[in-house]
């Protein structure tokens, strides 16, 4: 996935963002026992490599392409969009 520069921060806020309100963030496991969600090995891994992925785009890119699946990297496409138009009108051009 592509971003620019001025989006990186963005990128990286929102996929803190997910992780905060997300706990199935970026795999969705579940307990086929019980029926609930639940945090799982994948995630704990995606979270960690996260924490330690330093925020320059190369390594977030590497990041998003490993632990993103096409679902959820296009909703951060959708989402990066509708920013950056919020941005481009707040800016006037």
């Amino acid at each position: 996935m592509e971003f620019s520069k001025d989006q990186k921060v963005w990128v990286a806020g929102w996929i803190d963002r997910q992780f905060d309100s997300n706990r199935l963030f970026p795999c969705e496991c579940s307990a086929p026992a019980e029926g609930d969600s639940c945090v799982c090995p994948s995630h704990i891994r995606a979270y960690k490599t996260w924490s330690n992925t330093p925020r320059r785009r190369r390594h977030i890119r590497d990041w998003i392409e490993e632990w993103l699946n096409a679902d959820e990297v296009a909703l951060l496409k959708a989402e990066l969009a509708k920013y950056q138009a919020r941005v481009t009108k707040k800016s006037g051009a």
